[in-house]
């Protein structure tokens, strides 16, 4: 199983709830534990300052999936939480990156 650690983040909608329920769809997804996560908290945008504030938090999780079929799931569940098609930077539903992905670096 890899260590992962995931950003979420939401300034669209009800904030909370997209990110809480990316983390439900992610932790059902069958293939994906939640190991922990952190409180939620607001940051202003980046990139694009003229949006609504984020709600974000950071999540550990493991998987035995490579970073490249997380990714799959990761923007499955972002999809299923809401986010349509955005402009780099802009406002969205929900966003989930990955962070670290046990030690490798690219």
């Amino acid at each position: 199983m890899a260590r992962v650690f995931l950003s979420i983040g939401s300034n669209l909608g009800d904030r909370i709830k997209n990110c809480s329920r990316a983390l439900e769809l992610l932790g059902g997804s069958g293939v994906v534990e939640v190991v922990r996560r952190s409180s939620f908290y607001e940051t202003e945008p980046w990139g694009r300052p003229h949006q609504p504030p984020f709600i974000n938090c950071a999540a550990e999780i493991e998987t035995d999936l490579s970073p490249a079929l997380l990714l799959k799931v990761l923007k499955a569940t972002e999809r299923e939480v809401g986010r349509t098609a955005s402009e780099r930077w802009g406002p969205r539903e929900i966003d989930i990156d990955i962070i670290f992905y046990g030690d490798r670096i690219h």
